[in-house]
């Protein structure tokens, strides 16, 4: 069994890129705003939780959508491209790191043909050992998010 490892999935929304990018920069205010369910509180440790560098500390609610065995998480925001609507951000401490020696995720968002957009959300791992299984649970959790996030923002337009 690979120690490195990767996750790449490509996830269609209703919501139009440009709006969806802009949501998604804000992700460190917005969600514990509309998704307390989920996320109890996202708090700025340095910088000013958008751009490069930035460093935040990730805390789940207990229904935190299978998440649970790593309810706290500190990230490191390491790139943010406006032209491509690309944003980077490495796990730097936390429960996930008990498994793993690295952890980086990737978001971009595109437009989809005929409107909307996709988000193609990859993760870059390094286990610690052969017998750490695959962060699947991570995948899910990051698609079941953006489902959710894309339905919010559909109702929120209606409004």
């Amino acid at each position: 069994m690979a120690l490195i490892g990767k996750h790449e999935v490509d996830i269609e929304l209703k919501t139009p890129a440009d709006k969806l990018w802009s949501l998604v920069k804000e992700f460190t205010f917005l969600c514990p705003k509309i998704f307390p369910d989920i996320y109890h509180s996202i708090e700025v440790l340095e910088g000013d939780g958008r751009s490069a560098g930035s460093l935040r500390r990730i805390t789940l609610a207990a229904s935190g959508e299978g998440l649970m065995q790593m309810p706290v998480v500190k990230s490191r925001i390491e790139a943010v491209d406006e032209e491509t609507k690309t944003i980077c951000y490495r796990m730097v401490e936390g429960d996930i790191l008990k498994s793993f020696k690295s952890f980086v995720d990737k978001v971009v968002v595109k437009e989809k043909d005929g409107g909307g957009s996709v988000v193609s959300y990859s993760s870059e791992y390094e286990k610690l050992s052969e017998d750490t299984p695959n962060p699947d649970h991570v995948k899910d959790f990051t698609i079941g998010f953006f489902h959710k996030f894309d339905a919010y923002l559909e109702g929120e337009s209606k409004n």
